[in-house]
């Protein structure tokens, strides 16, 4: 079974034991298909694509199928009504007054009827008419992936934030334990007389400013891992265990496209540029059926009816008075517009409102090309800044570890305070600190730049999961 269906697969069938359950094993690839599998947003997306369809079925269905209508009708008349329709008495010369039936009318009336119609030629309007739904089906589909882009890039980045908070939490508790060692060999040290009230006041002061960034690291981790489950489409109380390393975030795979390639790419794969395209070329349609004022229509129609109406042709007193008789007619409409040719007319005013769109359109297109260009060139000179800031940082948690190891020495030694160790101590939990943080800064980074580059792209995951 491939990939991307086994992690919705056994969602669906433990999704009523999730509650239950004691954990959940969430690493990063697990992460993006839980979302691509129960995001409600794409669930919104997907239903944008469903309703496009349907127009376009609807567009298509007015261009290659007629109208057709079968109706029935009764009709009763009052008896007033009937009587002045039928003759019942005459005068024949030399005959006198003669009593004779020509009945005509009745009550009940009864008919049926077929009627089918059909636009043969509208101006190209039906043919526009089923491009431009057939655009916006595609527009649809583009934003749904787009979505999923979305999702995958900033599930990567949250999945990370959270090794980032939990690497944070690391440090600031060993600082808080190093902290409380060295507070406990500081009063040892002020009882025997050793080092002065001052010092071991700075000491306590340090230690306690330490307490309330450890409760906010873990209450800032809490709401960090309730707002990732709830992207994720899962309960925001759900047991779940992270599997990962911020360190795993080196893996990430650095695109290595240059900065014009990666600029083609990112003017392909923006959804705002796409869908400026496809307005334009839906005001290109448009335009076309706007046109279509100029053009003769043609329409043929085909009706056939049948009414209860008088036995004309009856031979014999015995026939009846009444029977169903058909009547058919076909033909066609040929209309030929006038108005639209004249100079000043409504059609020549609605193109020059459709050309000047389309140029205003263009424009904008030039502008936001020339905003992802910028983009790009700022993104690859940010992750170069981003790379020689790691290195940087590296350095200085290397200075600073070995200052942190001689401080320790020399304070077990006698040679230094306790505030000159807090403050190695300090000094080695910040650089650490900063390091990862630049760390997480190079990947994001990256991982906009594969984003923007459809290098982490939804139909990508689906290639991987297929093997190919």
């Amino acid at each position: 079974m491939p990939k991307k269906f086994i992690i919705p697969f056994l969602l669906l069938f433990a999704a009523p034991y999730l509650s239950h359950a004691d954990s959940i094993v969430i690493d990063i690839d697990t992460a993006v298909n839980i979302s691509l599998s129960r995001n409600q947003d794409i669930r919104q997306y997907e239903k944008d694509v469903q309703a496009a369809q349907a127009k376009v079925q609807q567009a298509a269905a007015s261009l290659y199928y007629p109208d057709i209508n079968l109706g029935f009708t009764f009709n009763y008349l009052d008896p007033n009504t009937v009587d002045s329709g039928n003759i019942t008495k005459m005068t024949l010369p030399g005959f006198g007054t003669t009593t004779m039936t020509n009945k005509n009318v009745w009550a009940d009336n009864y008919s049926a009827s077929l009627k089918v119609n059909k636009p043969i030629f509208l101006g190209f309007t039906l043919v526009n008419s089923l491009k431009l739904q057939e655009i916006n089906l595609e527009l649809a589909k583009k934003k749904l992936d787009a979505k999923k882009n979305d999702i995958i890039f900033q599930v990567k980045k949250d999945f990370y934030n959270l090794f980032l908070l939990r690497e944070n939490i690391r440090l600031t508790e060993e600082m808080n334990l190093q902290l409380s060692n060295t507070l406990k060999f500081t009063k040892a040290n002020y009882n025997a007389g050793l080092v002065s009230k001052y010092d071991l006041i700075r000491m306590e002061v340090q230690f306690q400013n330490n307490q309330p960034k450890l409760l906010k690291l873990r209450n800032a981790y809490k709401i960090a891992v309730m707002g990732f489950l709830q992207n994720l489409g899962l309960p925001q109380d759900s047991s779940a265990e992270f599997k990962g390393s911020l360190y795993h975030i080196t893996n990430i795979v650095y695109p290595g496209y240059g900065i014009d390639k990666s600029t083609l790419l990112a003017k392909s794969n923006d959804i705002a540029l796409i869908g400026m395209r496809m307005s334009l070329e839906t005001l290109f349609v448009s335009k076309n059926m706007a046109s279509a004022g100029y053009y003769p229509s043609l329409n043929g129609y085909f009706n056939v009816g049948m009414d209860y109406k008088k036995n004309t042709g009856a031979a014999v007193d015995t026939d009846p008075e009444r029977i169903w008789k058909a009547n058919w007619s076909l033909g066609l409409v040929l209309s030929i517009p006038i108005d639209d040719w004249i100079p000043g007319s409504k059609s020549e005013a609605t193109m020059a409102e459709m050309d000047a769109s389309i140029d205003k359109i263009k424009i904008a297109m030039k502008q936001y090309e020339d905003v992802i260009t910028l983009q790009i060139k700022t993104l690859y000179m940010q992750i170069d800044e981003a790379k020689y800031t790691l290195a940087g940082q590296g350095a200085n948690v290397g200075q600073a570890k070995l200052g942190l190891k001689l401080a320790n020495e020399k304070f077990y030694a006698g040679t230094i305070s306790s505030l000159d160790l807090s403050d190695a101590q300090i000094l080695y939990s910040q650089a650490l600190a900063n390091y990862l943080q630049a760390m997480y800064d190079y990947a994001s980074a990256v991982l906009k730049l594969r984003r923007m580059t459809g290098v982490d792209s939804f139909e990508q995951i689906e290639k991987n999961s297929k093997g190919e």
